[in-house]
């Protein structure tokens, strides 16, 4: 019985470990998804509401690159999730709030790229191509990939020295 009630005891314990874990990136997964889907339907309602008013406006690119980085944040976040290391001793809320959190990085990265592209500071390679679609492409990549646009403000940042130091 010793041994046995050993193994026994370290499988359960086990299983119930991993049976946590799960739970863990359920909630951190679902608190992603809920941002996302907030900030995806107050865009589709912003498109709407600007289709039956007929005009644009010079915030729609913004939107519309938050909007793709917030896809970004969220394709991310779901390829992501196996490698992830989520804090198991965290409450589940608490665990949906780390998500949504992660989806407002990316709208925040999303509006930054949107900012140096029409800035023209960074990314400026974009208008020599297909400007709408590399606009979008690289405010999904922002949203995906908060390396991408630090990395970016950072040879700004270089730029910038570089240039008063001369």
């Amino acid at each position: 019985q010793g041994a046995n009630g050993a193994l026994d005891t370290t499988y359960t314990e086990v299983v119930n470990l991993l049976k946590v874990v799960r739970r863990a990136k359920l909630s951190y997964l679902l608190g992603a998804l809920l941002a996302t889907a907030i900030c995806l339907i107050g865009w589709v309602s912003w498109y709407f509401e600007e289709l039956h008013l007929a005009t644009t406006h010079p915030f729609d690119h913004a939107l519309q690159g938050a909007a793709v980085a917030v896809l970004g944040g969220f394709m991310s976040v779901a390829l992501s999730l196996s490698q992830f290391s989520i804090e198991t001793e965290e409450s589940f809320w608490m665990n949906m709030i780390y998500g949504a959190l992660r989806i407002v990085v990316a709208l925040i990265c999303g509006f930054v790229v949107v900012l140096m592209i029409r800035t023209g500071i960074a990314l400026t390679f974009l208008e020599k191509q297909d400007a709408f679609g590399g606009f979008l492409l690289a405010c999904f990549i922002g949203g995906y990939s908060e390396r991408f646009v630090t990395k970016t403000l950072r040879g700004v940042e270089d730029k910038s020295d570089k240039s008063s130091t001369d």
